[in-house]
């Protein structure tokens, strides 16, 4: 007869869930622990090309990797929808994601910690902790152009991070143009300065790491895993978290605590579809109210996302930004050894956050409250991100000049409902992008630095494809028809006090009102850190490990 009794019951194999789980069973009291994903596997080495994400995970071949969620704009943006990516399987998104890796900055973690009244929140407990999960190497061991070395502590974390320490002639020629329009240029985007930076990733030795080959390799006995196991609900006694249900029926119970860890998109679902939620939202549905807790599904974030495009004067780049190269020659390469063009994310990759003058003058700052209006005006707290890349792709007769430009602190916030009381139905995701007149002004002003940058560059054509010009008119035009999505969706069961009505758990990550049961995923995030979030993900998973591990002693040897 099948186990269905555990100490701990994990539900979402993704980034946070493989922290969770790994972590708990691998402590000296070596609890038994359960961790279940709605997908699969995913022990195939395809989607671990570092190099070939952008038409990999369009393909056939990847959906089995990716809920390929739909999402409305909102009003704002003429009711368009997107495709939202969302990783499937063990790994989650860390198995599709750029694998873009840094984290933040000391004023976004350190007003996450004052919200929620919590040090182990701030910027201080998160450099501590990203030491325990990150293992840095350096690709270029041979020079050092940029001083990281000496800035670098050694780290020996489960996730491998590649960490360029010298520039390609076609970094080094992006960067000098960014100093001719006075961007600032930081050595490492994860020190807390704002500028523009070589950022690293997470990769090593040709392989994308995700948080399954980090976190689930050489499983303890006492963890299970058990794939392709869609949660229905979670089972409540009393308001006590007992265990779950699946979809086929299938029951498991947990004698200590039930973490949810399935994302922004469907923590919120399991927890409506338990009745957990908005009461108005789970009458519609059907679903009896077990308790009331008005923020499920609300307080949506994200990054929002505007790609600029200027072709690139291929006489002025060096060879290693022009076009060229077969893609199934290195495709071949790669699955054979793990080396060549596709064993790396293209290394001629900026990132960097930045500040908009004038933040007090624009229209809709009036509608800010005080006391995020403090926070935003202060030094290190970023309104654009910056992504600047040439692509010399080889189905092109030209590099392109590529810059995206993305809202680190964008004001609006959307949300999340139940489309049916049906575990199997996706949710209904409404992103509500720019319905605070703030945002779109910050994205204006963020297209004209970006147009700044790219008509001082030698390289570039100067003017940006489907751009008409630099007015309010045309910037707002091109930003209704083209702004999309960075999937960096957070937010929906945020993290407060208990006096926060929009709070759904407190710093403890303990779902409000209910006994034994925790949410750690990006959903429980109270602020929007600007960087990308997969670092975040694993740094909630490990903070939520530390507190389970500390409040049930499990790292004390005990006797009989």
């Amino acid at each position: 007869m099948a186990q269905s009794q555990f100490d701990f019951i994990v539900v979402g194999g993704g980034t946070s869930g493989s922290v969770v789980a790994s972590r708990l069973a691998r402590t000296r009291a070596q609890p038994s622990v359960l961790l279940l994903e709605a997908g699969g596997a995913n022990s195939g080495l395809t989607h671990r090309c570092p190099g070939e994400s952008s038409s990999f995970y369009t393909s056939d071949e990847a959906a089995t990797l990716n809920y390929r969620y739909r999402a409305d704009l909102g009003d704002r943006l003429k009711g368009r929808e997107l495709q939202y990516d969302r990783g499937r399987g063990l790994g989650g998104t860390s198995c599709i994601n750029i694998g873009l890796w840094d984290y933040g900055s000391p004023a976004e973690m350190d007003e996450w910690a004052a919200l929620v009244g919590d040090q182990d929140w701030s910027w201080a407990a998160t450099q501590e902790r990203m030491q325990k999960i990150e293992n840095v190497h350096y690709v270029d061991e041979n020079g050092d152009e940029r001083g990281l070395k000496e800035q670098t502590s050694k780290r020996f974390g489960p996730v491998d991070v590649s960490q360029p320490v010298s520039y390609t002639p076609t970094l080094r020629m992006i960067l000098e143009a960014a100093k001719e329009v006075n961007w600032p240029v930081v050595p490492d985007i994860s020190h807390g300065a704002l500028g523009l930076s070589v950022p690293p990733f997470a990769v090593y030795k040709g392989l994308r790491i995700t948080a399954a080959s980090a976190y689930l390799s050489d499983l303890p006995c006492n963890l299970v895993v058990k794939v392709e196991s869609m949660v229905a609900r979670i089972i409540l006694d009393e308001g006590i978290a007992k265990g779950v249900e699946l979809g086929s029926g299938q029951k498991y119970f947990a004698s200590k605590d039930v973490i949810i860890c399935a994302g922004t998109f469907d923590t919120p679902k399991i927890l409506m579809l338990s009745g957990i939620g908005p009461p108005e939202e789970l009458a519609e549905h059907g679903i009896p109210v077990q308790v009331p807790l008005s923020g499920v599904g609300q307080n949506l974030a994200d990054h929002p996302s505007l790609r600029l495009y200027t072709r690139v004067n291929v006489d002025a780049i060096p060879s290693d930004g022009k076009p060229g190269g077969d893609v199934s020659t290195w495709r071949d390469q790669w699955l054979k050894d793990q080396k060549g063009p596709l064993a790396m994310v293209p290394n001629k990759f900026t990132n960097g956050y930045f500040k908009i003058d004038n933040l007090e003058h624009l229209s809709g700052w009036k509608q800010i409250d005080d006391h995020t209006k403090d926070y935003l005006m202060r030094p290190l707290t970023s309104n654009i991100e910056y992504l600047a890349t040439i692509i010399p792709h080889p189905s092109l007769l030209h590099s392109v000049l590529r810059i995206s430009v993305l809202l680190t602190n964008a004001q609006s916030r959307g949300k999340v409902h139940l489309k049916s009381s049906d575990q199997a139905a996706p949710p209904r995701i409404l992103l509500n992008y720019l319905q605070h007149p703030f945002d779109l002004q910050v994205m204006i002003q963020g297209v004209r630095k970006a147009m700044g940058f790219a008509q001082s560059a030698g390289f570039a054509h100067g003017s940006f494809d489907g751009l008409k010009s630099g007015s309010d008119d045309d910037i707002m035009d091109y930003t209704q028809k083209n702004l999309q999505t960075s999937w960096h969706a957070m937010g929906t069961t945020k993290m407060g006090k208990p006096a926060d009505e929009t709070a759904v758990v407190g710093p403890d990550l303990r779902v409000f009102g209910v006994q034994k049961l925790r949410v750690a995923d990006l959903s429980v995030c109270p602020v929007i850190p600007s960087n990308h979030t997969q670092s975040t993900a694993y740094l909630i998973g490990e903070v939520a490990a530390e507190k389970l591990i500390a409040e049930y002693s499990l790292d004390l040897l005990t006797t009989g």
